[in-house]
């Protein structure tokens, strides 16, 4: 279920940002079709993480034992707000033994 979910909202949220803006001014109708489609995805995301923890099927917290490594990229443009990136990883309950910035 989660990979429909995941795939509909890629499809319309994708769809939407190819060119900002200019699928509001060009139709309208299907701007609003993909931002309602996008944000029900969303919901929908939502509601299955519920109830995958409510049913006991959600996986498992990490324990603690054993190497996590966290590993991310980024640009120049944005290399001034990794901190707070690292910053939250750090704060976390179980702490990477790395983390890698590429």
């Amino acid at each position: 279920m989660r990979t429909w979910i995941l795939r509909l909202h890629w499809h319309f949220y994708g769809w939407n940002a190819r060119t900002p803006g200019t699928l509001r001014h060009k139709n309208f109708v299907m701007w609003v079709v993909c931002n309602v489609l996008a944000r029900l995805a969303c919901v929908l995301l939502g509601v299955d993480m519920w109830l995958r923890k409510v049913l006991g099927i959600y996986p498992p917290a990490l324990s603690g034992e054993g190497e996590v490594v966290v590993s991310f990229t980024s640009f120049p443009k944005r290399i001034g707000g990794v901190w707070m990136v690292v910053d939250s990883l750090m704060r976390q309950h179980v702490r990477p033994a790395s983390v890698q910035l590429y």
